[in-house]
């Protein structure tokens, strides 16, 4: 039991890591096109509260990094290289054939552990129309993260106590079991020996503090107009995704790089139905398909190896072909003007759910292990206050056509997905 609940402390810190990837940073589109011959430019800030608490795989909010978790020495056996291993689980069993039980209260530790992510993202986008019917754009974006990670541990070991009672009992270890004891004392005294055992020796680096900012993927589309009639507007949206990001650190369990940086394509189909001058009904559906990438990958022995190893004498690391999981998004949205004025207020329910990415690679290694709470659930509100001045200026009262959004987000429910909130603020230039 306290090798699992290690084990589980182990897989908190690396699939929350692998969970927070990145904000989506731009709302549903909307379903009206810009006219023929206008531009648009778009210039996009959000900022992501800071996130300390996830939904859990059976969706419930539990804790991100690793509980408070205490280990014996053969759940500390189980962190390290497989030399390593071997001889620490040696010293505990030729112990416990010299008096019972002496090798499994060789040593225990208690570890501490806590994560919060926080992220920002600035982003831009330049839409085009072409005709009527048809609008082109690109946009990207630059993802700030912050990582804060404690990480200690407290140990007790009883060498000094086991020595005693061997002597006592006039049970003399051999040469082979008095140098183990020695080694293993002289691990004990250095400082972050826990640390180090279970990042340094597997070849990571340790999770500390980080600010990082980087360029994020690309995305190419257009938007094409299927139906129109005073009441109803009908559109579908088509994009690809370019990966001009920066990819998750082999080395680093908590630097996920900026987040979707894989190839992809993505189809969406947006309405809105006008049930007044002043109220308007929107919602849409979105599938986002990834295509498959193949990079170098540390690979679970079984089912039991929340961390794998990095050296290369362990043959761990891997070149591992990945199929990212399809994504699925859809929203329901009311927006209403505000008689007499330039200013817009909308409610939102939005619901995403993301498959299983799937991993395959040669050799008998646990590839599948790679694919645990790879896929999501995700339920939010969102709340929007807009203004614009567009029949300002075709009034000629206002002297640059533009509006600005500014929305709040919610996450209220999920699986395998982190609990937080955002904020966003659009500028739209218009010209």
């Amino acid at each position: 039991m306290l090798y699992l609940r290690h084990r589980i402390a182990l897989y908190s810190l690396v699939v929350f890591a692998a969970l927070f990837c990145s904000v989506d940073s731009y709302a549903i589109e909307e379903a009206r096109l810009l006219p023929k011959g206008i531009s648009r430019f778009r210039a996009v800030g959000v900022t992501a509260s800071t996130v300390d608490s996830k939904f859990n795989s059976a969706g419930r909010v539990d804790i991100v990094g690793g509980a408070n978790v205490s280990m014996d020495v053969k759940d500390i056996a189980a962190t390290l290289p497989t030399k390593d291993k071997a001889q620490l689980l040696q010293l505990v069993d030729a112990l416990n054939k010299i008096k019972a039980g002496s090798g499994d209260s060789l040593f225990n530790v208690n570890t501490y552990q806590d994560i919060a992510v926080q992220q920002n993202i600035y982003g831009a986008a330049y839409e085009y129309g072409l005709s009527d019917r048809w609008n082109i754009g690109v946009r990207l974006r630059v993802v700030q993260n912050s990582v804060k990670s404690s990480f200690s541990a407290q140990s007790t070991d009883n060498i000094r106590a086991i020595q005693k009672s061997l002597a006592q009992g006039q049970q003399v270890p051999n040469a082979t079991i008095h140098g183990g004891l020695q080694s293993v004392q002289q691990k004990l005294s250095a400082e972050n020996f826990t640390a180090e055992s279970i990042f340094a020796a597997k070849g990571y680096e340790f999770p500390g503090d980080s600010e990082t900012t980087d360029l994020g993927y690309t995305e190419v589309g257009a938007k094409y107009l299927l139906y129109k009639d005073p009441k109803w507007l009908l559109s579908t949206l088509w994009g690809v995704r370019i990966p001009t990001g920066k990819d998750e650190s082999l080395t680093n369990p908590l630097d996920r790089g900026t987040g979707g940086n894989h190839w992809g394509i993505g189809g969406q189909l947006i309405q809105n139905f006008s049930v007044s001058d002043y109220i308007s009904l929107a919602g849409s559906v979105k599938v986002d398909y990834y295509l498959g990438d193949a990079k170098l990958r540390a690979v679970p022995l079984d089912e039991n190896d929340a961390l794998p190893s990095l050296l290369p004498q362990d043959g761990q690391v891997q070149e591992v072909r990945r199929k990212v999981g399809t994504l699925l998004q859809t929203e329901l949205a009311v927006k209403t003007k505000i008689p007499s004025t330039h200013f817009t207020v909308a409610g939102a329910y939005q619901y995403k759910q993301k498959g299983v990415d799937k991993f395959e690679g040669s050799g008998d290694l646990y590839y599948s292990g790679l694919s645990r709470d790879t896929n999501y659930k995700a339920q939010a509100m969102e709340a929007q206050v807009g203004f614009n001045t567009i029949q300002l200026y075709r009034q000629g009262k206002f002297r640059i056509p533009l509006a600005v959004e500014a929305l709040y987000n919610q996450t209220f429910a999920g699986m395998n997905t982190p609990k937080f909130s955002y904020t966003r603020l659009d500028l739209k230039l218009y010209f």
